[in-house]
């Protein structure tokens, strides 16, 4: 069966405190990652780290194919975002950025 193309891709791009990588590691893939990936409306969520690139963009990458801009508003979202370890490893990030894009025309 093909898989179902989303026509929203969520970025998140970021680097983490010196000596905390084991901890940011850990998390995003014990609760973070596979949290997202069940919410309704996320379709594929990966993580990357960037190989290569200029100097100053972030190490990090997480990419979530999304039906909806409105995914990551809802309370599946939210609730997987503000667990007790999220408020832990939050704040050990750095330099993020997220980004939020559409296909051309809409649909896929």
């Amino acid at each position: 069966m093909p898989r179902t193309q989303a026509p929203f891709h969520y970025v998140v791009e970021t680097d983490v405190a010196d000596g905390c990588e084991e901890e940011f590691h850990a998390w995003y893939e014990r609760e973070h990652l596979p949290g997202l990936s069940t919410v309704p409306g996320c379709l594929r969520a990966r993580r990357l780290m960037r190989r290569d690139g200029p100097a100053g963009l972030a190490l990090h990458v997480a990419c979530y194919d999304l039906l909806s801009a409105q995914v990551t508003e809802s309370e599946p979202w939210l609730a997987v975002r503000h667990t007790e370890w999220s408020s832990r490893v939050r704040p050990l990030f750095r330099n993020t950025r997220r980004t939020l894009f559409i296909h051309p025309n809409g649909t896929p």
